[in-house]
């Protein structure tokens, strides 16, 4: 997968959250971006609003060198439906789609609304009893962290140092149901990436950048086989 070039023309798409968030990128600048309350991955919305973008920036579909969509985790019907519209408009021209964690994007959003946070924790709703969580240690030159899956009540357990900012794209689902540990505290209200905080995290971190596969995170969930009756036979 080869870097991309300044001079490239990137659409940014990033339906994880309630809030989705399209744009087109020259330069590392953002030239344009559209925003919308997506509750439902909804493919014409999609891409009627990825149309505009392009008239709106005098850009054809046709120019784009590649596109750059947030994997999640976060909604499955959106980041579905991202991720399939991204693939189908570069596939007559075989033109290139990466993959992005939108988890590192909204730390990017925290890191630059609370520049003085020691570190931030994202997580969001796993459903099931269970959260998603990435951990930055705001102080220290890191790889993008490995995501946990962890039960509601172990999140109160994890040392964390002083001043750290909690942040979720879930935060009305989920700032009643977790204990926060020591002296964390919330960032308040749903949190969602934007265009130049997903490029702010490709510039620093261009390697992060893989094939588009969804992160949907559930614990897994087996079911027990039923029993047979001693002494049944097969039909």
């Amino acid at each position: 997968m080869r870097s991309p070039s300044t001079k490239q023309i990137l659409l940014v798409i990033d339906a994880s959250t309630t809030q989705a968030v399209i744009g087109l990128v020259r330069e590392n600048q953002c030239l344009q971006q559209i925003g919308w309350p997506s509750s439902r991955g909804n493919p014409g919305t999609l891409v009627a609003n990825i149309q505009e973008l392009c008239h709106t920036a005098a850009i054809p579909l046709q120019k784009l060198d590649a596109i750059l969509v947030g994997c999640g985790p976060g909604q499955y019907a959106g980041l579905r439906v991202s991720v399939t519209v991204a693939q189908t408009l570069q596939l007559p021209a075989g033109g290139e789609v990466w993959g992005i964690c939108s988890a590192h994007a909204l730390f990017e959003v925290v890191k630059e609304t609370h520049p003085h946070a020691s570190s931030v924790v994202v997580c969001g709703d796993a459903r099931r009893n269970h959260i998603w969580l990435y951990q930055w240690n705001r102080d220290a030159e890191q790889q993008p962290p490995a995501m946990q899956c962890l039960p509601v009540d172990a999140l109160a357990d994890i040392e964390l140092p002083d001043n750290t900012l909690i942040a979720s794209p879930d935060y009305e689902r989920l700032h009643t149901r977790l204990q926060l540990p020591g002296k964390a505290q919330w960032v308040i209200g749903d949190q969602a990436p934007t265009v130049p905080a997903i490029m702010r995290f490709v510039q620093r971190h261009p390697l992060a950048r893989t094939k588009p596969v969804i992160q949907y995170v559930h614990p897994p969930v087996a079911s027990p086989l039923p029993r047979i009756p001693q002494g049944s036979q097969n039909v």
